[in-house]
């Protein structure tokens, strides 16, 4: 029996071949059509995409009619993040950088190497053997190619030596370049080696559809992941796509970073139950997402919900202080009063005290603003965050609230701006205030960098950079809601400049933006106009997002688009 299985997975190691080579650059082509004829036992194919363009091309390949992809440099790094087809990076041969670095000689004083390690370190050797003396710059993200090369342009270098990454980056911003390019024997050298890694891994593909047949029966909508993010296994046979998004699954998956398991519910396009696990195989670490449809009265509930993945959130010097406080009180799991203005960060900061300590519970949080329904269940509840109390919102199915979870033992975090709250509660609550970000010239630069990044890496916003003279304005603005007013103005800026540097009319519009109040309404229309001012005014404090707008206003999200379209 063994013995019959071993020859059958020797029948298809025999198979020919099925390789895919995507060249990031045109000029590639010749020396793919030299190597074929070398490899004629092979069903070889190719097609020309560098990074993104690339992954496209190979998302569109099956993994039964492709054995494994060739590609080179960052495009085979983005190809073997995004699909489950086996890469081979065409590495670049000491030949191939000699070439490259012979041609830019002439100008070496004014000429820099820019790359990720394998083209540095690469040119390190050759320049010690030939004692050349190029500039080296290594960069381990292709988003910090273009602030790299700018800086590297104002230092005088005239002339860079990279991969398709470099030599596009410079082409924008008007520096010589030289593109690396790979001979016929570094592409002969990798279909060799992609003939070898193909072998081996059809022997085990039989063994792995085999337990994938078996793993789909029993779990019909789940995600397999290693540790890299890799896509191992995944179905969704409830679902059209993954139900989650992708900020929400990187959220999931740094939870599961410091968890073994995490029982949580999201709620986005769909509310999803999802029960997460960590588990290490072979010294390896994998994560397994099982979805389920969500039958949680904490979601049915408005205002009410799990809150599964940390905040946004910068820490300031002076949050060490109140941090390192807080934590006392939760030690002791004393109640904890959080008080400041609309915007200084309450809520977030609250977050943050839940989700830098471990613990086996969850977190709920209850805007009192909304809820009208206190009865919920506080199974596996190890914080619960009561956000935005006011003494108006203290009643007595409030107050029960707060008994059953004192009773379980589970920590209480309060948020509120008036200091009045804390005298109308029936308990004993510790107090922190937040101060807000106003005359904190250091505190605004901090998290004006910080937001520009999170904003550039989540929605690809062109600007890196953004001018002094508009950042020593933001340095003495002021900003009505503190932290919302300072990341609505970054994000309006961003999302409107069409250079790389936000400059100064660019801030002046973000700036002069306005939020619509309530005071601002024009009471002599109809009722329906009325209505439609309220709704857009909403609409405009959440960010254009209509399920949170539509939360607030206890409408569903099909009522408000139908209202606002009419």
């Amino acid at each position: 029996m063994y013995t019959k299985v071993v020859n059958q997975r020797n029948e298809v190691a025999h198979l020919p071949l099925r390789i895919e080579i995507i060249a990031p650059y045109a000029s590639m082509v010749p020396q793919i059509e030299e190597a074929l004829p070398l490899f004629d036992s092979h069903h070889i194919t190719y097609h020309v995409g560098n990074l993104e363009e690339g992954v496209t091309i190979a998302q569109a390949l099956h993994p039964d009619d492709t054995d494994i992809i060739i590609s080179r440099g960052g495009t085979a790094q983005l190809i073997r993040d995004a699909v489950t087809i086996p890469v081979i990076d065409l590495q670049i041969s000491g030949y191939d950088m000699i070439r490259s670095l012979t041609l830019a000689k002439k100008q070496m004083a004014h000429t820099a190497i820019v790359g990720f390690s394998n083209i540095t370190s690469n040119a390190q050797s050759i320049m010690s053997l030939f004692e050349w003396h190029y500039q080296l710059n290594t960069v381990t993200h292709q988003d910090d190619v273009l602030p790299l090369l700018f800086d590297l342009k104002e230092k005088g270098i005239k002339q860079v030596i990279g991969d398709v990454v470099t030599v596009t980056a410079a082409t924008k911003i008007g520096l010589q370049s030289i593109l690396i390019t790979s001979g016929t024997e570094s592409l002969i050298n990798a279909i060799t080696e992609a003939t070898h890694l193909a072998n081996h891994f059809n022997k085990s593909r039989e063994i792995k559809d085999v337990f994938e047949a078996l793993f789909s029966e029993s779990y019909p909508n789940y995600l397999l992941m290693d540790s890299n993010e890799t896509i191992v296994f995944q179905q969704y046979k409830d679902y059209q796509e993954m139900p989650l998004s992708d900020s929400s699954l990187r959220s999931l998956i740094h939870v599961l970073q410091q968890r073994d398991k995490i029982k949580t519910i999201f709620k986005e396009r769909r509310t999803v139950e999802v029960l997460a696990q960590r588990k290490k195989i072979n010294q390896k670490i994998y994560y397994l997402l099982v979805f389920s449809k969500d039958e949680s009265e904490h979601q049915r509930a408005t205002g009410i919900r799990l809150i599964s993945s940390p905040p946004l959130y910068h820490e300031l010097p002076e949050h060490k202080t109140l941090k390192g406080t807080a934590q006392q009180f939760l030690k002791r799991r004393q109640p904890l009063t959080l008080l400041g203005e609309n915007g200084v960060g309450k809520k977030t900061f609250a977050r943050v005290l839940f989700f830098s300590e471990e613990s086996d519970g969850n977190l709920l949080e209850v805007d009192t603003r909304y809820a009208t329904n206190f009865d919920v269940s506080l199974e596996n509840v190890h914080t619960l965050i009561l956000k935005n109390i006011k003494s108006s919102h203290i009643t007595v199915a409030l107050d029960e609230l707060i008994t059953r979870a004192l009773s379980k033992n589970i920590q209480l975090i309060l948020t509120a701006e008036e200091m009045g709250v804390i005298h109308s509660l029936q308990i004993e609550t510790g107090v922190l205030y937040l101060d807000g970000i106003d005359g904190t010239a250091d505190n605004i630069v901090e998290l004006t960098h910080f937001y520009m990044t999170y904003y550039h890496e989540k929605y690809h916003f062109k600007p890196v950079k953004i001018a002094d003279a508009v950042l020593q304005m933001m340095q003495t603005a002021t900003y009505p809601h503190h932290l919302i007013t300072l990341r609505k103005t970054i994000k309006l800026m961003m999302s409107n400049e069409t250079k790389y540097v936000i400059g100064l009319d660019t801030y002046q519009k973000a700036s002069a933006k306005k939020r619509p109040i309530a005071t601002g309404l024009d009471l002599t229309g109809s009722f329906k106009d009325i209505e439609r001012q309220i709704l857009e005014c909403v609409l405009t404090d959440e960010d254009g997002n209509q399920t949170k707008a539509a939360e607030r206003l206890n409408i569903n999200r099909a009522t408000l688009w139908r209202k606002l379209k009419d």
